[in-house]
């Protein structure tokens, strides 16, 4: 429902009108939830793995703003908005919510992180995810 630009400044472009009680955002990240199975991400990033993340986070707030549009009543407690990425870094997690907290006039309902090996899901990947 959405198109967006990955390696030119962000931006988002809605591709349809239609309006949901529901819309799960899973986001493009860097994937550093997912360094059990890619130790390489770690290795091909380095020193520039925050600013990477920092760059991404850019991405997914114009994502969040997109998305959170398509929810029929973005001020009612019927519609919801789900985020989800497959990494922990702050940018990309607990600093994007408080942009969206700021933007969207809303507290989000859940916020939780998933470390590797945490229950309840012990041989899960890394993962954040919010709701609104």
């Amino acid at each position: 429902v959405l198109r967006f630009g990955w390696e030119r400044d962000p931006e988002a472009k809605v591709l349809t009108e239609e309006k949901f009680d529901f819309v799960w955002l899973d986001a493009p990240c860097t994937g550093f939830g997912t360094l059990a199975k890619l130790p390489q991400i770690s290795i091909t990033r380095g020193d520039l793995a925050y600013e990477e993340a920092k760059k991404a986070s850019l991405l997914q707030f114009v994502l969040c703003e997109a998305a959170y549009k398509l929810l029929k009543d973005s001020t009612s407690s019927g519609s919801r908005f789900f985020y989800s990425v497959c990494t922990l870094t702050r940018p990309e997690t607990l600093d994007l919510v408080d942009r969206c907290v700021t933007l969207f006039q809303r507290e989000p309902l859940l916020v939780q992180s998933i470390w590797p090996g945490q229950a309840p899901a012990p041989k899960a990947e890394g993962f954040f995810v919010t709701l609104f």
